[in-house]
């Protein structure tokens, strides 16, 4: 993801980092922040209601995400969208 991420930043796009509340996520993108440039990132991760981020997702050239709830609501509003798709957690 960070590849991606730096990728995107060295042409010249504006990012903005998303993620829900949880501390565990929060991490995972400080983790990823670590390994880009610092310039050209807006990190709202953990601060967006879901109407925020449907707002924010409506006005994007692209999203990138997992197979969530912000994928599908990028769907929904067809704004551009890569969805990564992989195997679930599963609790017995």
């Amino acid at each position: 993801m960070a590849a991606t991420l730096c990728a995107l930043q060295v042409n010249g796009h504006q990012l903005v980092i998303t993620s829900g509340p949880d501390s565990r996520e929060k991490v995972m993108v400080e983790r990823i922040l670590e390994l880009c440039l610092p310039q050209s990132v807006i990190l709202l991760a953990g601060n967006l209601t879901l109407g925020q981020l449907a707002a924010l997702i409506d006005h994007a050239k692209l999203f990138i995400g997992m197979d969530s709830v912000p994928m599908h609501m990028a769907a929904a509003l067809k704004t551009p969208c890569i969805a990564l798709f992989g195997p679930s957690k599963l609790i017995l």
